[in-house]
């Protein structure tokens, strides 16, 4: 018997990405369920939308780069994997105050009550795994770095 300790080829990141990118699908529907149709949508709604297509395209793609060794050698515990959770990080800070704001009439209603659940408790969710990334990938820029 060895007592040989295996490591995982994947990144430790892999798990939130692939969970980022479920919850991007799961807000993205519930964005274009609460939101009226395309002509009644004003700026914020339209914004709110593309908030989540936008994470999901990002989310998705880094995730299927932790997938494919080629790719993950570029991307994987690299600045590119920094901005991607940034640029992620800055929308979603925006899209949260646009969701739960009651003109939008998007997670909440006009007396401030939790009107889609799904949009409303989702946000906690994406910050939780966004920091939990970013926090990962500044340990490991660190080891590789030696900051």
């Amino acid at each position: 018997m060895t007592d040989a300790i295996t490591e995982s080829p994947r990144s430790p990141r892999f798990s939130q990405w692939m969970a980022v990118t479920v919850f991007s699908a799961i807000t993205l529907g519930a964005t274009l369920e609460a939101a009226p149709q395309n002509d009644e949508r004003d700026v914020g709604q339209k914004f709110a939308i593309w908030t989540p297509i936008t994470s999901l395209i990002l989310a998705g793609l880094v995730t299927m780069a932790h997938m494919v060794s080629i790719f993950s050698i570029f991307v994987t515990g690299t600045i590119i994997e920094g901005i991607v959770i940034l640029v992620i990080i800055v929308l979603w800070g925006a899209a949260i105050g646009v969701i739960t704001d009651v003109d939008n009439d998007l997670a909440v209603d006009e007396n401030g009550s939790v009107k889609n659940g799904n949009l409303f408790y989702f946000r906690y969710v994406y910050i939780l795994s966004f920091f939990k990334i970013f926090f990962t990938l500044n340990f490991c820029m660190e080891k590789h770095l030696k900051l």
